[in-house]
């Protein structure tokens, strides 16, 4: 089963913070000119058009980092102690790179101190130089591939699920990588792989973001399909990673509903029962996008008010995704009892 999860693109910083559109983390970005690899972008089927690109930015095109093929059903949400960038083509032949950055997810980057910089081999500049933070530095293979990494140590094993990779300037930039990871230095495993358009690359790093389904997923969303009274209708939903547990909806990047015609998304997670969200026309759905890998363990909505009791919810999907836009089905049930007023259900997946 292949696990590579993303890919698209967007500018650092092009989404804005009015509602219902997505907001990048503030200091995620080390490198000038970064790009983000998200996946949500765009007015996918079943998402809707808050999700996509923040006006002004519409000419930022999606999937310009590729999947280029995926090893082995590798346990990615385990650690490694060693991690590197194998590039087996570069613009021009030339193999240079000006940074690599290694993350555990998206606002958790790891520290390359302390332990040891790795590659095949250098023609020019310094190993080094690709973890030192500096655009102007580089490191050369010497020829027109190679691979270069870090040595986290002995009992320090990380896990990585993203990886960003800057070119050394417009001419010489990785074009087909893999992301390899070892326990001994010598023998690799090939976590997953892709490919840089040269148009866009232009020395500029890019995040490359993959995801295991063990870890998680960005992306949970609640769908209803059909409702005897011609409407759906909550005053809240939340969403917990245990059973029981605290709501965890508060953290996310965003919440996007689809189809809705009464009141926003918004009011479903303000903690007050009097606030309500229909939607009249199906099938309608309430996507939450959360910053990071999570399990949702169980679901909990509330029922409307008693002038609307009507309207509470027939039935329950939940959909997980990597990115928003390709979903998986982990919860359906059908033919609901009557609810009561403002009535909390859970439902575990």
């Amino acid at each position: 089963m292949s696990r590579l999860d993303c890919i698209s693109i967007l500018e650092a910083g092009s989404f804005g913070a009015d509602s219902g559109t997505v907001v990048i983390p503030t200091g995620e970005n080390t490198f000038p000119n970064h790009i983000n690899i998200y996946s949500a972008v765009g007015t996918a089927s079943g998402i809707g058009t808050a999700v996509g690109v923040a006006p002004g930015n519409a000419g930022i095109a999606a999937g310009v980092g590729t999947a280029a093929g995926v090893g082995a059903d590798a346990a990615a949400a385990a650690a490694h102690r060693y991690w590197r960038v194998n590039i087996t083509a570069a613009s021009g032949g030339v193999c240079s790179v000006a940074e690599v950055e290694f993350w555990l997810n998206t606002t958790t980057k790891h520290t390359t101190s302390g332990g040891t910089v790795i590659a095949s081999g250098t023609g020019a500049g310094a190993a080094a130089d690709v973890f030192d933070g500096n655009l102007s530095t580089w490191w050369y293979s010497g020829g027109g591939t190679g691979w270069i990494g870090y040595d986290f140590g002995s009992g320090n094993d990380k896990v990585v699920s993203m990886v960003a990779i800057c070119g050394r300037d417009n001419s010489q930039y990785p074009t087909v990588w893999s992301l390899d990871y070892s326990d001994n230095g010598s023998s690799w495993t090939t976590l997953f792989g892709g490919t840089n358009n040269p148009s866009t690359m232009l020395g500029r790093s890019k995040l490359y973001y993959f995801t295991d389904p063990a870890a998680g997923y960005q992306h949970t969303r609640c769908r209803w399909t059909t409702d005897s009274s011609g409407a759906v209708r909550l005053s809240a939903i939340q969403m917990r990673t245990s059973v029981g547990g605290a709501d965890t909806s508060s953290t996310a990047f965003a919440k996007v509903s689809w189809n809705d015609t009464v009141g926003t998304v918004a009011n479903l997670f303000d903690g007050n029962a009097a606030t309500e969200w229909a939607a009249t026309l199906f099938p309608a759905s309430v996507h939450v996008y959360f910053p990071d890998n999570r399990v949702i363990a169980q679901v909990a909505l509330q029922a409307p008010g008693a002038s609307d009791i009507s309207q509470a919810p027939d039935e329950l999907y939940i959909d997980t995704s990597p990115d928003g836009i390709t979903w998986t089905n982990v919860f359906a049930q059908t033919g609901f009892s009557a609810w009561s007023t403002n009535e909390t259900r859970t439902y575990n997946i």
